[in-house]
């Protein structure tokens, strides 16, 4: 079997796709790539038993087909040294020998059988959800809620992304927990099979999210009762889904407020981060002082008697309140929304505020009504 790659083209997938790989397996096989080549053709593959990648690329010179597994660690320390090289690829199908060219250039390598290695999980096609959506909407839907992920495994049900379809409406709603926080984003879909739901995995989500920066194209998820399958124009994903049931987010988020403040985000941000240094290292917790039209963000710590205060203008004209947030709470939800101003929904400074991204102030003038976003904070109590 014989073809010839680009380096550089070939490095990008072996590289995208080794993410996948753990760092320990049980399994010898899953240190190496499975290549499989037909026609002109060749589909990468890597996987870690669980989760496994492939991706398609075309190649030159072809001369047979086949499968064979190459060593992993190998490949990459070879090719992200051959920049811009067309390399030659010479494989003995029957001793799984490899022999490398590019110009002056020469290696030799070893490979395994391909048909030892772990095929791409088959979902049950009688007892299967399908929904297709642009690739933008997925790759949003997962940045702007990963970040309230739960890695308590006591809880494995928040361990990911909940993904909930309402086909009637063409909308998909992205949403994750840890209990304290929540975020939930919620878009159109070009179509889908019925209302349906499933979990995914936050691993799997940051794999998704590495290619589909790279991808315009629609993607199509389908999942059955144990595995969810993602198709890309050049990449396909399969993961086990997290079984069991996501805490009801709709009544979390279903909160009757009686106060409103529109507050510039990056004024917020910025005061934030300049009092947290000043906040006691036990809880990173900073207070807001809310009065009319301002809001006075403060810290302090007593073991090193260290304290400070910054004045932050909004809009707001209610009765005066105090509420205490951990540092990351606000400045991770804040960080992700893409207007020029938030809008943070109270109902009392001891339950969960929510904060909304202000539509049609975006940073670049244009509208960004093609989504909704929303994060539920729970506060801490007063200092």
């Amino acid at each position: 079997m014989r073809f010839s790659v680009n380096s550089d083209e070939l490095m990008a997938r072996l590289t995208a796709t080794s993410r996948v790989m753990a760092s320990k397996t049980a399994l010898p096989i899953l240190d190496n790539f499975l290549f499989n080549l037909t026609d002109s053709t060749l589909e990468l593959t890597a996987s870690d038993g669980e989760t496994s990648m492939a991706t398609r690329m075309d190649v030159e010179n072809v001369d047979g087909s086949g499968m064979i597994a190459l060593p992993a660690k190998l490949l990459l320390d070879t090719f992200k040294v051959l920049h811009g090289r067309t390399v030659d690829f010479d494989i003995d199908m029957n001793t799984y020998a490899v022999k490398l060219s590019s110009g002056s250039w020469k290696a030799e390598y070893n490979g395994v059988d391909g048909d030892a290695y772990p095929k791409l999980t088959s979902l049950d096609a009688s007892n299967t959800n399908t929904v297709r959506m642009q690739a933008q909407t997925l790759s949003l839907g997962i940045s702007h809620t990963i970040f309230a992920v739960s890695t308590d495994t006591l809880r494995p049900t928040m361990m990911g992304i909940y993904l909930d379809i309402d086909a009637a409406d063409s909308k998909i709603t992205f949403v994750a927990t840890d209990m304290f926080h929540l975020s939930q984003v919620k878009s159109s879909i070009v179509e889908a099979s019925g209302n349906c739901s499933v979990i995914l995995p936050a691993n799997a989500a940051k794999l998704l999210k590495s290619i589909l920066g790279k991808e315009g194209e629609d993607v199509v998820v389908s999942w059955d009762s144990k595995n969810i399958l993602f198709e890309l124009n050049d990449f396909t994903l399969v993961c086990r889904q997290i079984e069991g049931n996501f805490p009801n987010y709709k009544n979390a988020i279903s909160i009757q407020w009686n106060k409103e403040l529109v507050i510039d985000r990056n004024s917020l941000i910025s005061a934030v981060r300049h009092i947290e240094p000043f906040a006691e290292q036990s809880n990173k917790g900073v207070k807001f002082d809310v009065r009319e039209n301002q809001i006075t963000v403060s810290a302090q710590s007593l073991d090193f008697g260290t304290a400070a205060t910054e004045v932050v203008v909004c809009a707001y004209s209610g009765e005066p309140f105090e509420m205490t947030f951990k540092t990351e709470s606000i400045t991770n939800f804040c960080s992700y929304m893409e207007t020029s101003d938030v809008v943070m929904k109270i109902e009392s400074p001891y339950r969960g505020v929510v904060v909304e991204p202000l539509f049609n102030t975006s940073e670049d003038g244009e509208e960004q009504q093609n989504y909704e976003m929303l994060c539920l904070v729970m506060p801490m109590t007063t200092l």
